[in-house]
This record gives C-alpha cells, sequence and structure tokens, in this order.
C-alpha cells in the first residue's frame, strides 16, 4: 500500500487508477497488457482497500516505503526548496517557487534548469502533482525514514531495544554489552546455531525457537528464545526453526547497523533443510501456496538487507544421542543447546501463559483477516 500513497500515508495517488503508463521504476516488471475487466477489478480492489474518497481509515505510518520511482522528490523544512533526484544517474535537479503567493493547489514551483553538484541534505520526502505548464505543487511531506546519524542507537543493545514488538526479546541474554557480536563479525568468529520446538501432544496451537550466537575469539556467547501461539493450521516445528532464523537476523540487522568496515561472511547453521534452502535463496519468489509465507518473507528480506555475505549449513540435530560430547562439533553441540534452549521457552509459555506477538519488525506487508494474521497464502483463508 506504501506505493499507492502519497508522503502522507493516507491518500491513495489518482494515477494508481489511471490505464496510463505510471512513472519510471527502479523495479523491473514483466510486460503485461491488462484488459479492461482487469483494470475494472484493480480499481474495485483499491477502493475496497481504502474508501470512496480514497483515503485509508488508517494512516500507515512506520509501514511507509520508499517509493520505487526513479525520480525521488525533496523538501525544505520551510518548503523554499524542492528537488528532484534521479536515483538512475545521481543527478539532482532544484526546483524554486514561482512566487510566494499560494494557488488552491499550493505553492507552484518551476525547474531551474540548474544540476546540483551534490544532493543537498533535506529532511523531508515530498509528493507532487503536476502540472501541463510544467510546473509541480507539493501534495504532502514526511520526514525520511532513514533515521539521522545523531539518533542512531549506538549500541548493540539499544538498537535491539529500538525495534519494533519488545516480546521478541523477553528472553535476550548477552555476554557483555553485545559488542563482542560486532567485532566477531569483523574476524569471522562468530558460530550462530538456531532450533524450534513443537510439542502437539501438550499444545498443537504453539511452537517455540531456541538460538545461541557464540564468537570463537572472545570465547562470549549469546542466547535467545521466544515461544509463539497462532493455531493448529499454523504451529509446527518447522515454524519454530523459522522463528529462530528470524530472530537470529534481526540480531544481525542490529549489528549491521553499527558495524564500520567489512564483515566476514557470517555462517548460520539449522538442523531444518527446509529453513538452511530459504536462508541460501533469500531472492527468489516464494510459491502462492508457500506454508508460514509470513515468517519466510520476513526472514529472507531481512538476511537480504544485511551488507555481508550470509552462508547457511546444515547441521544434524540430537547428536549427543548417540556422539559422547566431547566428540561433536562445535555446531553440533551448540545445536544441542539450542534445541534445549527452545523446549524451556515452550515450558515457561506454558506455565505463564505469556506468548510472543506475530507482528514481526521490518514485514513488508501484513494481511489480517476479523483480527487473525494470515500466515500462508490467502486462497487458504
Amino acid at each position: 500500500m506504501s506505493q499507492l500513497t502519497h508522503a502522507d500515508g493516507i491518500t491513495v495517488m489518482q494515477s494508481v487508477l489511471s490505464r496510463e503508463p505510471g512513472p519510471p521504476s527502479n523495479m523491473v516488471f514483466p510486460v503485461q497488457q491488462p484488459t479492461a475487466s482487469n483494470f475494472e477489478v484493480w480499481r474495485h480492489t483499491i477502493y475496497l482497500l481504502s474508501s470512496p474518497t480514497l483515503r485509508l481509515g488508517i494512516p500507515l505510518g512506520w509501514l511507509r516505503r520508499l517509493p520505487y520511482d526513479r525520480y525521488l522528490w525533496r523538501v525544505s523544512r520551510d518548503r523554499s526548496i524542492l528537488v528532484r533526484v534521479d536515483t538512475k544517474y545521481d543527478l539532482t535537479s532544484l526546483f524554486l517557487p514561482t512566487s510566494n503567493a499560494s494557488t488552491r493547489q499550493g505553492r507552484r514551483y518551476r525547474p531551474s534548469n540548474r544540476q546540483l553538484t551534490s544532493q543537498p541534505l533535506l529532511p523531508f520526502l515530498a509528493s507532487v502533482l503536476t502540472y501541463s505548464d510544467n510546473t509541480v505543487s507539493i501534495h504532502s511531506v514526511a520526514l525520511d525514514p532513514i533515521i539521522p546519524e545523531d539518533d542512531k542507537p549506538t549500541s548493540l543493545l539499544a538498537t535491539i531495544r529500538s525495534f519494533p514488538n519488545q516480546s521478541l526479546w523477553q528472553s535476550l541474554d548477552l555476554d557483555g554489552d553485545g559488542e563482542w557480536i560486532i567485532d566477531g563479525l569483523a574476524r569471522g568468529s562468530l558460530a550462530i546455531v538456531h532450533d524450534g520446538s513443537f510439542m502437539e501432544h501438550m499444545d498443537d496451537t504453539s511452537c517455540s525457537a531456541g538460538g545461541i550466537i557464540f564468537c570463537k575469539y572472545s570465547r562470549r556467547m549469546a542466547t535467545f528464545s521466544a515461544a509463539e501461539r497462532t493455531d493448529n493450521y499454523t504451529a509446527s516445528n518447522y515454524r519454530g526453526e523459522l522463528l529462530g532464523g528470524l530472530l537470529a537476523a534481526l540480531i544481525l540487522k542490529a549489528a549491521s547497523s553499527i558495524l564500520s568496515g567489512d564483515a566476514h561472511p557470517a555462517v548460520i547453521a539449522c538442523d531444518n533443510m527446509g529453513v538452511v534452502i530459504h536462508g541460501n535463496n533469500r531472492h527468489q519468489s516464494l510459491r502462492e501456496a508457500q506454508a508460514q509465507a509470513d515468517i519466510i518473507r520476513c526472514f529472507r528480506e531481512i538476511l537480504a538487507s544485511l551488507p555481508f555475505q550470509i552462508v547457511y549449513e546444515h547441521v544434524y540435530g540430537h547428536q549427543d544421542k548417540n556422539i559422547p560430547w566431547d566428540s561433536l562439533t562445535l555446531l553440533q553441540q551448540l545445536n544441542c543447546i539450542a534445541d534445549q534452549l527452545a523446549k524451556d521457552a515452550l515450558w515457561r509459555a506454558f506455565a505463564s501463559g505469556r506468548f510472543i506477538s506475530s507482528n514481526f519488525p521490518f514485514e513488508s506487508f501484513r494481511i489480517i483477516i476479523n483480527g487473525s494474521k494470515v500466515t500462508s497464502s490467502i486462497r487458504n483463508t
């Protein structure tokens, strides 16, 4: 929906209802030729999702995303300067007010025929309306969703605490302040393993995850776990495994925001081959009927956003049942610990009745029907 609305995150752009080609985009789409009936279905859907006045019932707020358009608009706080940024060629064009007076559509701006050699630091993104006389006016503005450098958390733990949905971190346990994780990324000394748990005989609507990050250089570790209650269609050991991967990915995302310089590839191990495949194929599209699509999508998008390489490896689980502990590899030992963390989290949740929220941080979208989150194909609802 963010791509359909103006900068205010509430007003749907009239242009999305048009049958004319849209503005140049940075996304590559297959060439399609929708029929007139296809366009009617599209228009009808847009009105259903918004309202007869093309305004959303609830503003998108933090769910807004930068548009995929090739051209981005930015404006100064006092609206005296408007620029158009060509993101393809990194060119910035200056637009200036035609006068100090405003029309019913707001102040008009005209291109100044000047290309700026560098992009000015303007704090607001803007949506504009264009007119036949080559002028534009500002429809609405929004603060750039990129956090200013001065306002960014400066520690790993503070960054994690700034993420939405803090229910995920009730059982996070870090040696020290966790800064060794950032150092471990730079050294390539981290071993990361996660596992899941599902006790169908106890509760077929709940599953859990556990994970551990160990630094082979500093010998420090961090553990995390969480339990989720959904329904007997969604809960499974597979979802628990995916939840562990999501938590590990979020910790790496927090570390990447503080990391300066290059990082070695981060190796993550899991005993579920499906999770390993998704972790290593994070740029591929999901099948329409993909089970656990909500958490897989979020998990893969976070991994894909990281500025360093992620390598998922398969590790066989429960090896301590057959092999002496001292003969296990490090990843096998960490898998056993992660498995116990996941089981403990589920038992604690059963006893306390406290489970995490399933509204995961940084989801590109969520579908809620009758108060319940859709976790797989909408066709199955």
